[in-house]
């Protein structure tokens, strides 16, 4: 089961794996009020919506969840989290940078139409490291990313100058 809740005491979003069946993302209350605005009827993947070629194997971590990564992307030293989920037509994948104002920065990196009721992508944190992608130029990551990976291909996105950049990684 996947847990998907608003912490009014939260400062930042966390995530906590309290068991390979279970799965908590907390999020302040700015966060949640952020995603119900940008996208009304939001909610994650449950753990029995995934394909099971796409899970099997999966390794719950502190920072990673098959929905979520919770890191610091852009280097300011705030917590931020990656989610990705669906409303009752599209299959959605947002971030949400933790900074220190009100509210926080916003991004949608993927909104489709759903045509599989099952998620085949899952979530990966990526530390900062030196990347080398098939079809790409290597390059050194400064911060925090994180990685979108299917069962055929896998993009790592990290943030450069105010935006999310794609990275492929395998395809």
């Amino acid at each position: 089961m996947l847990r998907f809740v608003e912490d009014s005491a939260a400062t930042e979003p966390t995530l906590a794996n309290d068991s390979s069946a279970c799965c908590t993302l907390r999020l302040p209350a700015a966060f949640h009020a952020e995603i119900e605005k940008r996208v009304p009827g939001f909610r994650l993947w449950r753990m029995e919506e995934y394909v099971p070629d796409a899970i099997s194997g999966y390794e719950l971590k502190p920072r990673q969840a098959p929905f979520a990564v919770v890191a610091d992307f852009d280097g300011d030293g705030a917590a931020d989290v990656v989610i990705q989920g669906r409303t009752d037509g599209e299959e959605v994948r947002v971030v949400l940078l933790g900074r220190r104002a009100a509210s926080p920065a916003f991004f949608e990196l993927k909104r489709d139409s759903i045509y599989d009721p099952r998620a085949s992508v899952v979530l990966h944190y990526v530390p900062p490291q030196r990347l080398g992608g098939p079809d790409e130029p290597a390059m050194q990551l400064r911060h925090d990313a994180f990685e979108a990976a299917g069962i055929d291909a896998a993009t790592v996105y990290y943030f450069d100058r105010g935006k999310f950049v794609p990275y492929q990684t395998s395809n």
